[in-house]
């Protein structure tokens, strides 16, 4: 796994989030989108320091999304919450990653109708992926 984590909670792992704007986001007939969930480049997060992201972790995400690390992923998908939290229940799924290099990794949700509501009535403008560099299954 590549190199790109100083500080980390007390169990070792570290959320990331960032902010991905939804404008011009477009569905399909079958309500899915293609959005960017995270961009390369290196900066220094508030709470967890210096962060390296590279093409190899896009890599990483996509085969562990396509090894179901994450019970399901490759077949039901990864939940998209509501401000981070699955109380509320998913509004979409993502159901493939993409990496795409420089440009970034990006996915494909499939978007239930609260999901599609929220983005299309602006009550959402930004999309904002939580990762665990250092997974662990609870």
């Amino acid at each position: 796994m590549p190199e790109f984590i100083k500080n980390k909670n007390e169990k070792g792992n570290m959320p990331i989030t960032m902010m991905i704007p939804l404008d011009g986001i477009k569905f399909s007939e079958e309500d899915k989108s293609e959005i960017q969930l995270l961009k390369m480049g290196e900066w220094n997060h508030p709470m967890y320091g210096p962060i390296k992201v590279t093409s190899d972790v896009f890599d990483e995400f996509v085969k562990n999304f396509k090894k179901d690390l994450r019970a399901h992923s490759s077949s039901i998908g990864l939940p998209v919450d509501e401000e981070h939290h699955s109380a509320g229940g998913a509004v979409g799924w993502i159901k493939k990653l993409i990496n795409r290099g420089s440009e970034g990794l990006f996915a494909i949700v499939e978007w239930n109708s609260k999901g599609r509501q929220m983005i299309k009535d602006a009550v959402y403008r930004f999309f904002s992926p939580e990762f665990y560099f250092q997974y662990e299954d609870p």
